[in-house]
């Protein structure tokens, strides 16, 4: 990125991120955390307990939705 279109495109990233699936985001940065200690076993039951928890939630139905119709997702957070 070039050094005047920085700030701009710094602010693009950010307001894609909000608006993006937050929940799924932190669950991602917490088992990211987790695997540096973690044992392989423990690591994989951790990622599918985390994976059922976002499949249960409205931003995973909506990223489903929207793909299938093609679309941009709105994510909620939740």
């Amino acid at each position: 990125v070039p050094t005047d279109d920085l700030e701009t495109e710094t602010d693009k990233l950010a307001a894609r991120l909000a608006n993006g699936p937050t929940h799924v985001y932190g669950n991602t940065k917490a088992l990211f955390y987790r695997s540096l200690e973690n044992e392989f076993e423990s690591q994989l039951q951790a990622e599918a307990e985390y994976f059922s928890d976002c499949a249960s939630r409205d931003d995973f139905r909506e990223g489903v939705t929207a793909f299938i119709e093609k679309r941009s997702p709105e994510f909620s957070g939740n």
